[in-house]
């Protein structure tokens, strides 16, 4: 019995005999080996390529997402393990915001990167060039399938680009972009006049500035274009003046520079001391100019004064004149001087005294009196005298002293305009000499 299991055995181990009709062995059988599949439970976002149902063990598939998503990782391998086969990783679609994506314009970033996970934040800062703002962060976020940054705390407002109005004019200061509440001053080549002077930076909303103009009492928004417009000139006339008027004839040259836009206005200013002993008061005297000539006339003024006169121009008629086109000083002529002031008639001295006069209403050259005498008891007594003294005196000694005798002495000052009002003494001499009873001064 063992005798036949060894030889069992050896049959066994021999190689497979030929077939009695020479054909080859049997072959051993052999079990296929395994593939990678794809499975149901991956990230359906998932794209493969190549695609296939399955991949041999050793292959690489190169994996790739929809917009806003990035493969991890992008490459996967079929590898063999055992009588299994394996992929290398377990591969998902990760939502990543990018700067190509919604970042916004107005801002840049501390960090290099270029691509952010959900979830990650990055810290940013306006462009100081074009907008200004504080720090904020951002964050990346992922709503319904939709993967964007979160930038609700940014608040970049955008500066006021250097408006392209016409290229003739001239900024001061001179940049492309223009902050909040910053000013610039405009200007134009020699014989042009901007439609605007002085424009201003203003924030309009969240996120954006305008350019504004300070018209009457408010700013408003800009929306006209503003241009370089030739300046008239004021060309002067006949010149007419009296103690309380100025008239001055006028003519604009060229014609088309004063008519559409322009605004133009006379004035007649006091020109010197506000305070003096005439006690004048510093009024001044506007009118609005329409056409191309007429008459500025200032009236109301004051006699011996001077007074600027000013026409002034402005574009667009919105806004205050602002350019002198025309100025001149002009003194108005003089008029009759004021009554004297006179001091009560001292009967110890027998001397008329008055306080000198102020030029008020013109230079006072001198004084002139008028002296009458009369005598009720005696109606063949009448004596009527004319006196005339300097400017620089202040009194006067009555004589011949007549007794018994009734006086009305006038005095009026006297300009290049004639006698002004007068003042009076009136009073009565004693028969004896002794006494002199004052009536009244007037």
């Amino acid at each position: 019995m063992a005798l036949q299991v060894s030889a069992l055995a050896l049959l066994l181990a021999l190689p497979p005999l030929l077939s009695a009709q020479g054909a080859a062995p049997w072959p051993r059988p052999t079990k296929t080996p395994e593939k990678c599949e794809i499975p149901r439970t991956w990230d359906s976002r998932l794209q493969f390529a190549p695609a296939g149902p399955s991949y041999a063990p050793g292959d690489s598939v190169t994996l790739s997402c929809p917009v806003g998503y990035r493969p991890s990782p992008p490459v996967i391998q079929c590898l063999s393990n055992g009588s299994q086969a394996v992929w290398s990783e377990t591969p998902t679609c990760r939502g990543v915001c990018t700067r190509a994506g919604n970042w916004p314009p107005s801002v840049s970033a501390a960090s290099p990167r270029t691509e952010f996970a959900v979830g990650e934040e990055v810290q940013v800062t306006c462009r100081q060039e074009q907008y200004e703002g504080r720090p904020a962060w951002v964050r990346c976020t992922e709503t319904a399938g939709r993967v964007e940054w979160d930038t609700s705390n940014v608040s970049c407002v955008e500066k006021c680009p250097r408006p392209q109005w016409d290229p003739r004019l001239r900024f001061v200061p001179d940049r492309p972009f223009y902050g909040w509440n910053e000013q610039t001053m405009l200007s134009c080549p020699g014989g042009f006049q901007p439609s605007l002077s002085v424009i201003r930076c203003v924030r309009w909303g969240q996120t954006w500035s305008h350019w504004t103009v300070w018209d009457q009492r408010a700013w408003r928004r800009i929306t006209e274009n503003v241009t370089c417009a030739e300046t008239p000139r004021i060309i002067p006339g006949a010149l007419e003046v009296s103690p309380t008027t100025i008239k001055l004839r006028w003519t604009c040259e060229p014609p088309e520079s004063c008519q559409g836009s322009w605004k133009i206005q006379a004035q007649c200013r006091l020109d010197g001391p506000q305070s003096d002993p005439c006690r004048r008061k510093g009024l001044t005297r506007e009118q609005p100019l329409q056409g191309l000539d007429g008459t500025v006339t200032c009236s109301s003024l004051h006699p011996f004064t001077s007074y600027r006169v000013t026409i002034s121009g402005g574009y667009p008629a919105t806004r205050a004149p602002s350019t002198v086109l025309y100025s001149r000083r002009v003194t108005t002529s003089e008029a009759a001087p004021d009554q004297p002031e006179i001091e009560p008639l001292d009967p110890s001295t027998k001397t008329l005294r008055w306080k000198q006069l102020p030029p008020c209403k013109g230079e006072i050259v001198g004084y002139q009196l008028n002296i009458t005498a009369w005598r009720e008891y005696n109606s063949d007594f009448l004596e009527v005298e004319e006196l005339w003294v300097n400017q620089s005196v202040t009194k006067y000694l009555l004589q011949p002293w007549r007794h018994g005798t009734k006086y009305t002495v006038t005095i009026q000052g006297l300009t290049a305009a004639g006698l002004g009002q007068a003042s009076r003494w009136d009073f009565e001499t004693e028969i004896s000499g002794k006494g002199l009873p004052a009536l009244g001064q007037v």
